[in-house]
């Protein structure tokens, strides 16, 4: 007998925001970025003005040693609120 897999095996399950940006965390302290990335990008599709995941987002970039792309991000985050500055 063959398992059957469906392609979103978890698509039931929701995660919180607290298991996310903890998930974002230890992906990143394990060198993970492209996965913590591709974490906050999924969050931010749905929650665009979440800042500390957005910050999240870019300290991956900045872990890779990629400030170009972190900068923009960072900028905006400056913008929207001050006490990130």
């Amino acid at each position: 007998m063959t398992p059957s897999y469906s392609s979103q095996p978890f698509s039931n399950q929701t995660l919180t925001r607290a298991d996310l940006i903890s998930l974002i965390n230890v992906s990143l302290s394990v060198g993970e970025t492209r996965f913590a990335r591709r974490l906050a990008l999924a969050w931010l599709s749905n929650f665009p003005g979440d800042l500390a995941v957005s910050l999240l987002h870019a300290q991956s970039f900045l872990q890779e040693q990629q400030p170009r792309q972190a900068l923009p991000l960072l900028e905006i985050l400056c913008e929207k609120d001050p006490e990130y500055s």
